[in-house]
């Protein structure tokens, strides 16, 4: 939201934080990752409300450039946002970019 927030409120985000707030995202993102190897979901075998909880979060990180470049290098994760943002729900109500 470092990024984001500012954004939606006409204003530039500061950089500074953005930076800090890497290596957290990072390590999150990472662990996502992992958790994602050898599933479809996040939680069980099918679509769940934790797939759906964590998909504004995930999507929103990855149309930023730092947060892009983390989740591009995370195969796993990459995967499971191509299958959430390809579903009719999220296709239906995908948010405005910019």
């Amino acid at each position: 939201l470092a990024y984001a927030l500012p954004k939606w409120q006409g204003r530039e985000p500061d950089m500074e934080k953005v930076a800090a707030a890497v290596p957290a995202v990072q390590q999150v993102v990472t662990v996502i990752d992992q958790h994602l190897a050898g599933r479809d979901w996040i939680a069980g075998d099918g679509l769940t409300l934790a797939d759906l909880f964590l998909l504004p979060t995930l999507y929103l990180t990855s149309l930023y450039p730092e947060g892009k470049a983390i989740v591009a290098a995370a195969p796993n994760l990459t995967r499971w946002l191509g299958t959430m943002t390809a579903l009719p729900s999220f296709v239906a109500t995908k948010p405005p970019r910019g």
